[in-house]
């Protein structure tokens, strides 16, 4: 009898048992709340077995009432999310999504107070989220930069992937890692290449000026780089890359999270063989250099409470670059000896963030980084008869150059009624070391800044943004930087945009003091260059045609105008009248620029299609380069993405035309370019499948359609730098194919 009633009994004190009402907030990866997002508890069958909705503050609240228990959770622009629960959560459950494209709702946190929704921001912004850098097959910043409006990319055979924006050179836009800036500029630029996207979550591009907010450099915009937050109870997985122009890749990556602690650890190893142009067996000098690199990221975050959390972040890049020369021609017992250089790289990136909340609506951000640059050239003299090698005495074939930078970044944002501020200090200090290139060996440079912005909403339709920034710079008069920018929003649908922004730049250490003197380089620093000074306007008006659900239509039209002073490029050297093939950085230049830009995105229901229209004019001839005249040009982009959720599967195509426009005043190429380049197509195509719920993605694709690697241009003077006359885009035709398998829960 009791063996009858004991189980009777067990079993109705279990059915008894309430289900317990557990609480998610869902949160973008800015840590702002989701609402709208669907929470959904399935059964052992993967069917649903209730649901729920976030609400304004991103929580949902449903019942589960056994363990293990799995979540399925999805939201219109972000990737669908299942969660594993072994056991009830002590407390807010919060589940972070990552998005899969941008839209009106999506946040941004790059020259902003606070995170702010895209349509409140008063910038225009553009953001590549990780689903499309997945779908271009993008491993590297170079690619993933290659098909925007506004933005040219070129590749130097020693300095690697250079960039242009509107117009203006890599020296004048800022490149951030979470908000903080990387260094290690050469010729002005830093190498695109060198910046891997295996643990970005999304890449946010400011192309208006943000000299207020980060100070020198950021006169042509910002591109910031936000790395990748675990949103796991533990996850582990691998990747593996392969592109049929030589580059083989693999990586692999773990994390942890646990109550108060969330940590992140990737590894990869990039290979390039190298590519040239002419095809056949990979000769000795190709036009693509081989090299090498080994990536190291770490992410630990510590939760003091849930108003104090702690952030580092580390990275570390070594790469391995190889220039040979070419077999000498004739090859003979008196010509058999060629030069070859190998260049390594170290760039090591430490971030320190701490983050705490005072009172309803403020908080205190600190940012903090130190940046170490790390470059050696050793150069062989290698008898290709006997393949014995020597160190080249020759002057510069030696040597070494470190560049330290520090900085510190404070904040405090609240809200005061009609107002939104935030004030702060922005501290940037830059070493350089290095005996055989800088002159007198070590030199520094400051830059301290006190700032403020204000968020002013003067009506329910108007937002005023007035900002000051004050400079002291260590070598240079730094003068107040001002702006002011506004949003007027008539309707819902309808957004007008406007700004001006007074910048400053000084120029860098090596534009300073660096001695580049070598068989291939012979360009002097220049410790006389003055500051550049810049004007900049900027107009927009976006519509929203309909948005509805999974239904949207937006177009928007955006004008700038930069004006910048005293612009520092190469100048040919003269000696008693005579031009010599002698190069030093000199204020040669007056920029003034147009650029208008037209966008148009169309999302429906599965399918999303951008296309977008820029004219960029000059207005002013570039002094002391008498042959270049003023110049325009045209760009159109266009991509589409179609999702077949059913398969698991999804289709990309990217598209980018470039008009006919100059090279002025850089080392592009290999050679001080004042000639014009022909007009351009450049065209991607990728298909991407997941299996076994999204834990294998697979992608494969064709990059570069149409088949453009080497523009020629023509007028092409003569170089500091020595090579061929044209412009290194990117390689041939090529196939590619990524694989990424990952467990976890």
């Amino acid at each position: 009898m009791y063996r009858i009633i004991w189980p009777l009994l067990l079993l109705c004190f279990a059915v008894r048992v309430p289900a317990q009402e557990v609480t998610v907030k869902l949160v973008d990866a800015s840590g702002e709340a989701l609402p709208g997002v669907v929470v959904k508890l399935l059964k052992s069958d993967a069917q649903p077995a209730g649901s729920s909705l976030s609400d304004v503050n991103g929580e949902a609240r449903i019942n589960i009432q056994a363990y293990p228990a799995q979540l399925e959770i999805s939201n219109m622009g972000s990737i669908p999310l299942v969660r594993t629960l072994n056991a009830a959560p002590a407390g807010l459950l919060t589940i972070s999504l990552d998005q899969k494209y941008t839209g009106l709702n999506e946040v941004v946190v790059t020259g902003v107070g606070r995170p702010t929704r895209l349509d409140e921001a008063v910038s225009v912004y553009k953001i590549i989220t990780a689903a499309d850098l997945r779908a271009q097959g993008a491993v590297t910043l170079q690619e993933a930069l290659r098909n925007q409006a506004g933005i040219n990319i070129s590749q130097d055979g020693m300095l690697g992937g250079q960039m242009n924006m509107r117009a203006l050179s890599g020296a004048n836009v800022k490149i951030m890692i979470d908000g903080l800036p990387v260094n290690g500029r050469e010729a002005s630029n830093v190498d695109l290449g060198q910046f891997n996207m295996a643990n970005i979550e999304k890449i946010e591009i400011v192309q208006g000026p943000m000299s207020v907010m980060y100070g020198s450099d950021a006169i042509g915009g910002v591109i910031n780089l936000t790395t990748k937050t675990n949103k796991h109870s533990w996850n582990a997985g691998a990747n593996a890359f392969y592109e049929s122009i030589g580059r083989y890749n693999f990586g692999a990556d773990l994390a942890r999270s646990w109550e108060k602690d969330n940590l992140s650890l990737t590894f990869t190893r990039n290979f390039f063989q190298g590519w040239d142009s002419a095809g056949g067996p990979l000769p000795r000098n190709p036009d693509w250099k081989p090299k090498e690199q080994y990536i190291g990221n770490l992410k630990y975050i510590h939760r003091f409470s849930e108003n104090t959390v702690l952030t580092y972040g580390g990275d570390l890049t070594t790469e391995n670059l190889v220039i040979k020369d070419a077999v000498p021609d004739p090859l003979n017992e008196f010509n058999k000896t060629a030069r070859d250089m190998y260049f390594r790289t170290t760039r090591f990136i430490n971030r320190l963030q701490l983050r705490w909340k005072t009172g309803a609506n403020g908080y205190w951000e600190s940012n903090n980084s130190y940046a170490l640059y790390h470059r050696r050239r050793t150069t062989y003299n290698t008898d290709l008869s006997t393949l014995e090698r020597r160190l080249s005495d020759l002057p510069g074939d030696q040597s070494v150059n470190t560049f330290d930078n520090i900085t510190s970044r404070t904040t405090y944002n609240n809200k005061a009624g009609i107002f939104n501020y935030t004030f702060g200090y922005d501290i940037n200090a830059e070493f350089a070391r290095g005996v055989e290139k800088i002159k007198d060996g070590n030199k520094s440079m400051g830059d301290y800044a006190l700032f403020l912005t204000t968020d002013i909403k003067a009506l329910p339709t108007l937002t005023l943004q007035p900002a000051i920034r004050f400079t002291h710079n260590t070598l240079y008069n730094a003068p107040i930087s001002p702006s002011l920018s506004f949003l007027y929003k008539p309707t819902r649908a309808l957004h007008f945009r406007g700004s001006y922004s007074r910048g400053f730049r000084a120029p860098t250490l090596k534009e300073l003091y660096l001695d580049f003197h070598d068989s291939n380089h012979n360009i002097d620093g220049n410790p006389d260059l003055k500051a550049e000074y810049s004007n900049h306007f900027q107009a927009s008006a976006a519509y929203t045609f309909f948005e509805k659900g999974r239904r949207s239509l937006l177009t928007s039209l955006t004008g700038f105008y930069d004006d910048v002073k005293d612009q520092i490029a190469l100048r040919q050297l003269e000696d008693s009248g005579r031009i010599t093939n002698r190069f030093t950085n000199s204020n040669i230049g007056h920029t003034r620029i147009i650029v208008v830009q037209l966008n148009n995105e169309l999302r429906w229901e599965n399918l999303r299609v951008n296309l977008g229209a820029s004219y960029t004019k000059s207005l002013e001839t570039i002094t002391g380069l008498d042959t270049v005249p003023n110049f325009h040009y045209f760009e159109v982009t266009g991509n589409a993405r179609y999702d077949i959720p059913k398969w698991g599967a999804g289709i990309a195509v990217f598209y980018k035309y470039t008009g006919p426009q100059p090279v002025i005043g850089g080392i592009e190429g290999g050679g001080l370019f004042t000639g014009r380049l022909r007009s351009y197509h450049n065209i991607d195509a990728s298909v991407e499948k997941s299996f076994y719920k999204e834990r294998i993605q697979l992608t494969a694709g064709v990059r570069n359609l149409a088949n453009v690697s080497n523009l020629a241009a023509a007028g092409v003077g003569g170089g500091a730098h020595s090579g061929g006359s044209g412009l290194m885009l990117t390689t041939g035709r090529s196939v590619f194919a990524s694989l990424r398998v990952q467990i976890g829960k």
